[in-house]
Formats: structure tokens, C-alpha cells, sequence
């Protein structure tokens, strides 16, 4: 039987602690340590740490990603508690966090390869909803397809409808589950986030006689705090357009001097897709598959 432990809200002192435990759910120590400090101080998240006699032998961090979604990351155990019941602990915490917060959902992701992190998942009630890959490119060297050109554009905000209409009807919107990524966190793509993006200037468009036939949305992405890269969210549509937006919007990087490190994909998992990629000087990051998990909460 695992001894008792005490939830409480993480503390700035508490980084070396948790960063000594076993990482269950990501991101990676030097993000999590570049985060903490903000995530002590959010209003909308909770950061919390388990205890066992004042030791720190677990944390848990849950973001509020969207006004009614859910993020569930930085999952830490001490190794000893690995099978003890104190991640499905932590797991319910951040589920019961987001519950009272009155969010609709809540969401996580796990390595494919790490099989007890998807049972600890599906064990809570998460079920798997998308798979994802990780692509990158350099930002030099890009050199745009000068066909293609003429038929790239960023639609206006006023194409909402039009655009909606295009991605209710495609055939690989099912296939991602519905969601856009932002670095290693998942969210709904809705006709509410399109409209932010279209009226941010972070959606283009390969279109054909006023008929789109590829999509894709991109925007900064800072992992850290030394770092931006430019991150396409989401691709849909012909694999060819695909391939030619990617291009182009390397291209793009280039043009911003040195504020992207490199330009990186979080396709959903599909062969079309990654020769897409290919095409357009991206390399796959490693083998494995970032599974998304999603809870409806009710």
C-alpha cells in the first residue's frame, strides 16, 4: 500500500525536486525549467507537487489551453511510486482541477512507444482522439515555388464561412481528431480559433480558380525563452498544395531574418503527409508518435 501523501501548490524552490523525478508526461526538463516560474504565477493553471513527509515525490501541471479545454503535462513520480497509484493520483487531481474550473475537456499525450503512459491515460477515462508527428526544417535555404506563388494568399477574417465550410468537408480534418497542435500541447480547432488565427494573419491558402485546395495555419512558437520557430499548427487539403505552402512559408522565415531557429510540423500521422513535408526540405524529428488522449468532462 503507497504511504500518504499531501497535494499542494508547487513552490519556485520545488524545480530541483521535480526535476530529480522520473518524467512521466512532458516536456522536457530544460522547457519545464524555463516554465516553472511562469506557471507558479498564472492565474489560469494549476502547478501542483506531491509530498510525502515534506519530500517532493510527485507535480503535476494542468493549463487551461482554451476558455473551456484542458492541458495535462509535467507529469513527475520518484521512481519507487512508479506503480503505487500516485500518477493516477496526480492524473485525477489535474482532471478534478479542470472539472471545477467548468472546462468541457481536458487533454494529454503520451510517446507511442511508452505503452503505461497510454493505460495510465485510458485507465482515467481519456480515450485516444489523434497521432501526431514531429517535422522540421531549417529557415535558410528556402527557396519558394515560383508556379505555386500565385496561387498562395492569406485569406481575410471576413472568409470565416467559407473557410469553416471547406474544413467541415474535408476528408483529413476526422483524422486529426479535430485538433491544431502548439508545440507539444493539443487544442479544438472551432470556427471561434479559426476566426483568431484568420485575424491574426496565421492562416494561407493554395487555392485554384477561388477554390481552396490546401490549408495550412502557422505562427511563432517559443519553447523556451531563448527560442522562436515559426510552427505550422495545421495541414489540410491536396498533399502537393501542402507541400508547396510548407515551402513558402520556410520562405517566409527566411525573409525574417533571425527570428525563427528553424520552422517545425506537427502533422497528423500520415504517409501523404510526411512525403508532403519531405518535398518541402522537412525531416521527420525522431520515430515516434505523440499520441493525444482527450477526457470529456460533462
Amino acid at each position: 500500500m503507497m504511504p500518504p501523501f499531501a497535494l499542494r501548490s508547487a513552490h519556485p524552490t520545488d524545480l530541483d525536486a521535480v526535476l530529480a523525478l522520473l518524467p512521466l508526461i512532458g516536456p522536457d526538463d530544460a522547457t519545464l525549467a524555463d516554465a516553472w516560474a511562469s506557471w507558479i504565477d498564472e492565474t489560469d493553471g494549476a502547478l501542483a507537487v506531491a509530498t510525502m513527509e515534506e519530500t517532493v515525490v510527485g507535480a503535476i501541471h494542468c493549463a487551461r489551453v482554451s476558455p473551456d479545454e484542458g492541458w495535462l503535462e509535467a507529469l513527475h513520480i520518484a521512481p519507487t511510486l512508479r506503480e503505487r497509484g500516485l500518477a493516477t493520483a496526480l492524473v485525477r487531481a489535474g482532471t478534478l482541477w479542470a472539472q471545477a474550473q467548468g472546462l468541457a475537456s481536458v487533454r494529454a499525450s503520451a510517446i507511442s512507444t511508452d505503452a503505461a503512459i497510454s493505460t495510465l491515460l485510458t485507465g482515467n477515462g481519456f480515450a485516444q482522439v489523434g497521432a501526431f508527428v514531429r517535422f522540421a526544417a531549417p529557415v535558410a535555404g528556402a527557396q519558394p515555388d515560383a508556379f505555386a506563388a500565385p496561387r498562395i494568399r492569406q485569406p481575410a477574417p471576413d472568409e470565416l464561412d467559407r473557410l469553416w465550410d471547406w474544413l467541415e468537408a474535408s476528408n483529413l480534418s476526422p483524422l486529426t481528431g479535430g485538433l491544431y497542435q502548439d508545440g507539444d500541447r493539443a487544442a479544438a480547432l472551432t470556427d471561434t480559433t479559426l476566426d483568431a488565427f484568420l485575424h491574426a494573419g496565421q492562416v494561407w491558402t493554395l487555392e485554384d480558380y477561388a477554390t481552396v485546395q490546401s490549408l495550412i495555419i502557422a505562427g511563432p512558437h517559443a519553447p523556451n525563452s531563448h527560442e522562436t520557430r515559426l510552427g505550422l499548427r495545421y495541414l489540410d487539403g491536396a498533399s502537393q498544395g501542402i507541400s508547396q505552402l510548407a515551402l513558402h512559408l520556410r520562405a517566409l522565415a527566411a525573409e525574417e531574418g533571425d527570428r525563427y531557429s528553424l520552422v517545425e510540423a506537427r502533422p497528423t500521422d500520415l504517409l501523404i503527409l510526411h512525403d508532403a513535408l519531405n518535398g518541402a526540405g522537412f525531416t521527420r524529428v525522431d520515430d515516434a508518435v505523440q499520441w493525444i488522449y482527450a477526457k470529456h468532462l460533462g
